[in-house]
């Protein structure tokens, strides 16, 4: 688990979304964001996580996983407008 593994991921997501594989490139977004979550780089954690949504909108577990990052960040507003697309 290091930085260096990390920015593998978004190379690979960076390559999958210009080939045309969003929902690949959102998966490794999503482990980028794992790795990141660990290292306590919320913010980081936050802006992979929006960009894996712009690809794959429906994913629920990206909104669950980005209303998780934002609760850590402790802006509550959003957090609970995250949950709410949740649930939806």
């Amino acid at each position: 688990m290091s930085r260096e593994e990390a920015r593998g991921y978004i190379q690979a997501a960076q390559e999958a979304e210009l080939g045309g594989r969003p929902e690949d490139a959102a998966n490794m977004l999503q482990r980028a964001a794992a790795l990141f979550t660990r290292m306590g780089q919320h913010r980081r954690v936050v802006a992979l996580l929006q960009h894996a949504l712009r690809l794959q909108p429906s994913r629920k577990v990206l909104h669950n996983l980005l209303s998780q990052a934002v609760e850590r960040l402790q802006d509550v507003e959003e957090a609970i407008e995250r949950w709410r697309t949740v649930k939806a």
